[in-house]
């Protein structure tokens, strides 16, 4: 038996005191905006950002996909799948 040293930790005691040179920021939006952001800036300033962003994960918005299928939308790369039927019991 015997006693460790925990490694040392950053405790957090005030976020917004803390320089953006220490801090990321995530943020969700869709992908469209994004990149109508990225096509108003000069292609210097676009290598820029892409460079910089650590992780870019496009997800399908399951929602606005069903709806537009709803409506007859042709969404390449996505079709509307019919609910089947289950058992239900109690």
């Amino acid at each position: 038996m015997r006693i460790q040293k925990n490694p040392d930790s950053v405790l957090i005691t005030d976020l917004n005191a803390i320089p953006s040179a220490y801090k990321h920021v995530a943020l969700t939006m869709p992908a469209y905006v994004w990149e109508a952001l990225l096509a108003r800036v000069s292609l210097e300033d676009r290598k820029e950002f892409e460079s910089r962003v650590e992780k870019a994960e496009y997800r399908p918005d399951k929602k606005t996909i069903a709806g537009g299928a709803k409506e007859r939308a042709v969404i390449t790369g996505a079709d509307l799948k019919f609910g089947g039927h289950r058992l239900v019991i109690g």
